[in-house]
């Protein structure tokens, strides 16, 4: 299934109650500052993404490239293997920040989300 997936804004609000910085920050970008958001239909494997963002995770180490939450994603994600997860971002334009979300293939729960500052050099 390809698509997106018609979710309310309070409803990611909602799935995003973890205390955890990246989903308190993409909370507030989502409550305060009216960050665009989309959660996408098509399920993906855990153990693939999980892969692939460990390796995203080293490359935002070497560039320095300031990041929120992409350990515990990356665990989160290796803990949740076999299963299939649905991603959904939240982006803020200013200033440029993505945040990356990973949730149940039922869209009712967040597993974990991470968030990459897209600025030159800045930080959370």
């Amino acid at each position: 299934m390809t698509g997106n997936i018609d979710m309310r804004r309070d409803d990611l609000i909602t799935l995003l109650a973890g205390a955890g910085p990246a989903e308190t920050a993409c909370r507030q970008a989502l409550q305060e500052r009216n960050a665009e958001y989309v959660v996408y239909a098509e399920r993906m494997a855990a153990e693939q993404l999980a892969n692939s963002y460990a390796r995203r995770q080293r490359a935002m180490e070497r560039t320095g490239t300031p990041t929120v939450g992409f350990p515990e994603a990356v665990q989160a994600l290796r803990a949740y293997t076999p299963g299939e997860v649905l991603l959904g971002s939240v982006t803020l334009d200013d200033p440029p920040i993505h945040f990356q979300l990973f949730l149940t293939p039922d869209a009712d729960k967040v597993l974990a989300c991470l968030g990459v500052d897209q600025r030159p050099s800045a930080g959370f």
